[in-house]
This record gives C-alpha cells, sequence and structure tokens, in this order.
C-alpha cells in the first residue's frame, strides 16, 4: 500500500463564505481550469484541477498509484 503523508488541496467550496474569517483565509481564483492561491505565507499560481477538485484529486491518486492520502 502507498500512502501519501504531505499533500495540499483546497475545496473551493469551503474556502468561500468564510464570514468573520475572510481576512485570514486564503484568497483563491479558479481561472480556465486552473487554481491561484494567495496566504499568508506564499502564492501558488496555475495548480491543475487535481488540487481543488475531489475527482480529479482521485484520478491522479490513482495515476501515481496512491492508495491513501
Amino acid at each position: 500500500m502507498n500512502i501519501d503523508l504531505h499533500s495540499h488541496f483546497f475545496p473551493v467550496s469551503a474556502l468561500q463564505n468564510l464570514g468573520k474569517y475572510e481576512k485570514r483565509a486564503p484568497e483563491i481564483v479558479v481561472e480556465n481550469g486552473k487554481l491561484s492561491i494567495r496566504s499568508q505565507i506564499g502564492f501558488r499560481p496555475g495548480l491543475d484541477p487535481g488540487a481543488y477538485d475531489p475527482l480529479a484529486r482521485i484520478k491522479a491518486l490513482d495515476e501515481m498509484q496512491i492508495d491513501l492520502q
């Protein structure tokens, strides 16, 4: 069994409408199927759907032969 112990996943729906936490949460933008995310610690542009879409993530894990993340 292959287990990935360090990963980053940004569920877009969880990062919207944050109310009182809006100023502390990462800023997210999805354009042309790519995710860009800006937080207090940096900027990550052009992330593929596997970084924010659960079905794309599962497909990517299968392609990398990762069983659990």
